[in-house]
């Protein structure tokens, strides 16, 4: 995860999570991004998913929704709930169409970085 800026942090994460889907028994943090990356859909590759993550923080932003999320389950499910986590999804979604994945980042954090957040 790149460094965060050296200023204070107060009113760095103004957002929410926007959906928690659940599938097949897993949940998943969902994010909608309406971010213009290009003028291409190129743009919404691998690459470019990976550098507006970067520069928008945003890997900082679910560690955060994760951490809540983990956190929720427990309480719901039971001391194993955690487990049933299954990843962030963030939509980027002026790039995304029906025959593609572009437009899609995906991640399944650590759960050891996660559990090291645990209150």
């Amino acid at each position: 995860m790149p460094s965060l800026p050296e200023q204070t942090l107060t009113g760095f994460l103004r957002g929410f999570i926007d959906v928690v889907l659940a599938v097949e028994g897993r949940y998943y943090v969902v994010d909608y991004k309406s971010n213009r990356l290009g003028l291409h859909r190129e743009a919404y590759d691998e690459g470019g998913l990976r550098a507006a993550m970067g520069s928008h923080h945003y890997a900082f932003q679910y560690l955060i929704y994760a951490v809540a999320l983990r956190r929720l389950l427990r309480q719901r499910l039971g001391p194993s709930g955690a487990a049933a986590f299954g990843g962030v999804r963030y939509l980027f979604l002026r790039g995304m169409a029906p025959d593609s994945t572009l437009g899609i980042f995906s991640d399944d954090p650590d759960p050891t970085l996660l559990e090291q957040f645990r209150e």
